[in-house]
């Protein structure tokens, strides 16, 4: 029982007679003794969803930080009150260069703080800016990422312009488009990629690509 109340405590919930008291509710089951604990700090906006007024935006830069977490908490539905508070902490950040919705998506997945880190900071090998793991695109033949900004240019100008043996990845080359092995897997998830990104009816077997 005292490493569950030592977890909750973890997590932000400072009270340890609570934490016992929740967890005794809950039978000792962590998952229920946490939503106890949550339940009282989402009212307000339980409340407010039921209000004819429009949801103001988070400003993650008020001065009141508990109330920041507690709309992260309810609006984004984090798992923790640790994780809304690591969220926030990340986006007060000196400099940082990070919007909301892409904190709080690598904050869903991970609460080590490096990793997210080094999640919503790659950099793009061809135009070098910095960009979050998840506006980044990767192939299925090789480890590179690029942003989609240049995934885009790169396929839009190959399929309109290019040979087909120039549908591989802009920073390795990958794959060997003269090996017959695995290309139908490649060239249907590829086509799927450009079609998603390059948009207008555009995909990669649509134009007058020679082969």
């Amino acid at each position: 029982m005292n490493t569950k109340v030592k977890e909750l405590c973890s997590l932000g919930f400072e009270d340890e007679s609570l934490c016992h008291e929740v967890l005794r509710q809950s039978r000792g089951e962590l998952r229920g003794a946490l939503a106890l604990l949550q339940r009282p700090l989402l009212d307000p906006f339980h409340h407010r969803m039921w209000s004819d007024k429009p949801e103001q935006p988070i400003d993650v830069r008020h001065p009141d930080k508990q109330r920041t977490c507690r709309r992260l908490l309810a609006v984004y539905d984090l798992p923790s009150w640790g994780r809304c508070e690591l969220a926030l902490s990340l986006l007060l950040e000196h400099n940082a260069p990070y919007c909301l919705e892409d904190v709080v998506q690598a904050v869903r997945e991970s609460h080590d703080r490096e990793f997210i880190k080094r999640v919503l900071a790659k950099e793009c090998p061809i135009c070098l800016s910095i960009f979050p793991h998840s506006k980044m695109q990767s192939l299925t033949s090789c480890q590179c990422s690029v942003c989609c900004d240049c995934f885009r240019q790169h396929f839009t100008i190959v399929v309109r312009d290019k040979h087909i043996r120039d549908m591989v990845c802009p920073v390795c080359w990958e794959p060997d488009i003269n090996d017959p092995e695995h290309l139908n897997s490649y060239f249907s998830t590829l086509d799927i990629q450009v079609a998603l990104l390059a948009g207008s009816g555009l995909t990669a077997f649509s134009t007058n690509t020679p082969y």
